[in-house]
């Protein structure tokens, strides 16, 4: 996979992992879905990264249950 992602040794990958459940912060959503204005936390990450000029690709690691929330940030972006 990771072949695939990097096939110039020198692009550079940002990995976030968005895996937590966030169960100590309560409200029964997960951190990085919740919103800062109309964006989710994950989003807003995500778009920071794509916006640097040295990072060449962007991988999301999440929690197999939070697929629900996995859409808005992918939707608005583009991205799968």
């Amino acid at each position: 996979m990771f072949q695939s992602i990097n096939r110039d040794m020198n692009s550079i990958t940002a990995i976030i992992v968005a895996a937590g459940r966030g169960t100590r912060a309560g409200n029964g959503i997960p951190k990085q879905y919740r919103k800062i204005g109309k964006k989710s936390i994950l989003h807003h990450t995500i778009n920071s990264l794509l916006a640097h000029n040295k990072i060449n690709n962007v991988l999301c690691v999440i929690h197999k249950l939070s697929l629900i929330h996995i859409s808005e940030p992918t939707r608005l972006l583009s991205i799968s």
